[in-house]
């Protein structure tokens, strides 16, 4: 009945509400072209059907999750896995237990389809419904990275938005080259003053430089950088250096593939070498996209991702700064890198001048595999997470 409150699976003639929730609170998630490249194309991955669930209520969707079946290596095994993507809930139907319903509905369904490793990105609102469960476990948090490559680019060129803090939408969309009233100049101008500080910090320490970048910036000049598309010589790259211990996301050419063919983004490839041996690859990606710096959103940011970085610890330097250059030839205005929380990659960004986003993220997982948790949670402070394992979530 359409009077009542329904925890079902998504129907095609749901697409429109579903896409009108996902956009309403995550500004510029995408069109159906995104969701069927997530939740259609993928499953020619594994052969796996990724599943979605939607909460109705009184005939409208107010909730959406889903799951994309992948591989999980975990130590020396490789499980069936899946992640967890796209949970989101209409701010009015917040706090009345719709959400976790919705969680429990996904979960027993990913347990039936045989997946015995369930994982996720979760921001603090989601995190608290997913400890509600038992056998979800808290494996690391991760650094949401920036760093501006064009200062005045990214405050002369964009409008501003302020994002209501407790109601969780956005508010009205403000010129950033001045209002149509006195009011609206001063209010823009007071979100301005607000995302100045954390912008302004990235931009002056990376014209003024700081110290210990020598440590990271030797040997960048005889390390040769090759643009490819060669998924085979990548998917062979970081099975050779991925560690054996950590959870890791399967990334067969296959996946690559799809994982890369996302809507709306133009990705490129790079294989670093010296002396003609492959010693790490790095993927970049680009996009006009907002972005929040606490409670404001900067609208159409020209955005450079570095989306992938595999490499020895000792190379991560090098090679981060090989993707910047390549970002500046795209006239990316800030670089966006998640890297796992005080991780060695994290102690080279902020070497690398690098800022942190006010963005609290914790990757979670749900296994009754013991064997798995009891790897998992032997080696939580080696687990490595990049942009690319988290993005399409």
């Amino acid at each position: 009945m359409v009077n009542m409150t329904v925890v079902r699976e998504f129907r095609q003639d749901d697409l429109e509400q579903v896409l009108e929730l996902l956009n309403g609170v995550f500004p510029g998630w995408g069109d159906s072209c995104e969701w069927f490249w997530k939740f259609k194309a993928a499953k020619a991955v594994t052969g796996r059907e990724p599943v979605v669930f939607v909460v109705e209520h009184h005939g409208s969707i107010v909730g959406h999750l889903g799951f994309i079946p992948m591989d999980m290596r975990v130590g020396e095994d490789v499980f069936r896995s899946c992640q967890l993507v796209d949970g989101v809930m209409d701010v009015r139907y917040r706090g009345k237990g719709m959400y976790a319903s919705l969680v429990s509905a996904v979960l027993s369904r990913a347990r039936e389809k045989g997946n015995s490793l369930i994982f996720g990105f979760a921001n603090d609102a989601a995190f608290h419904n997913y400890s509600r469960h038992n056998n979800f476990l808290a494996l690391c948090r991760l650094a949401k990275m920036f760093k501006t490559l064009s200062l005045r680019h990214l405050l002369g060129s964009v409008r501003v938005r302020f994002v209501e803090e407790e109601a969780g939408q956005s508010g009205q969309g403000l010129l950033g080259r001045g209002g149509n009233n006195l009011r609206s100049s001063l209010i823009m101008l007071k979100q301005l003053v607000k995302s100045i500080p954390i912008l302004g910090a990235s931009f002056l320490r990376q014209c003024l430089g700081s110290r210990g970048n020598s440590r990271v910036i030797d040997g960048t000049h005889d390390l040769q950088v090759v643009e490819t598309k060669d998924f085979e010589k990548i998917e062979r790259l970081y099975i050779g250096l991925s560690g054996r211990n950590s959870p890791v996301i399967g990334k067969s050419s296959d996946f690559l593939r799809w994982r890369y063919s996302r809507p709306r983004m133009k990705y490129r490839f790079f294989v670093a070498e010296k002396s003609g041996v492959p010693l790490g690859y790095f993927i970049i990606g680009q996009k006009e996209k907002p972005i929040c710096v606490g409670n404001v959103e900067l609208v159409n940011v020209r955005i450079g991702y570095i989306m992938d970085l595999v490499c020895d610890n000792e190379m991560a330097g090098q090679l981060l700064l090989k993707a910047e250059e390549e970002l500046k030839k795209q006239n990316s205005w800030i670089v966006q890198f998640w890297t796992t929380e005080g991780s060695a990659v994290h102690n080279i960004l902020r070497l690398l001048r690098y800022e942190r986003l006010p963005a609290e993220i914790t990757m979670v997982a749900n296994s009754n595999e013991p064997t798995c948790r009891e790897t998992m949670l032997q080696n939580l402070g080696s687990i490595m997470i990049s942009l690319g394992d988290t993005d399409h979530a």
